[in-house]
């Protein structure tokens, strides 16, 4: 499998955060946006978030 990586900021992710009201609704938004970002929709594919060391979020998207 093949994957691809999309990192938001600090920054971002204080203002997704404030946004969506909710740490776990942020991640969900954040893969939102790192589909928007992708433009290339290949199905089928993966995607999972999860909080980085930089106070970031990260989201992997897996595909074959």
């Amino acid at each position: 499998m093949k994957k691809d990586i999309y990192k938001f900021t600090a920054y971002e992710t204080s203002e997704m955060i404030d946004a969506y009201g909710d740490t776990e609704k942020a991640l969900d938004g954040a893969i939102d946006q790192a589909r928007e970002r992708a433009r290339l929709y290949v199905i089928p594919c993966q995607w999972n978030a999860f909080y980085n060391d930089d106070d970031g979020i990260t989201v992997e998207r897996y595909r074959k």
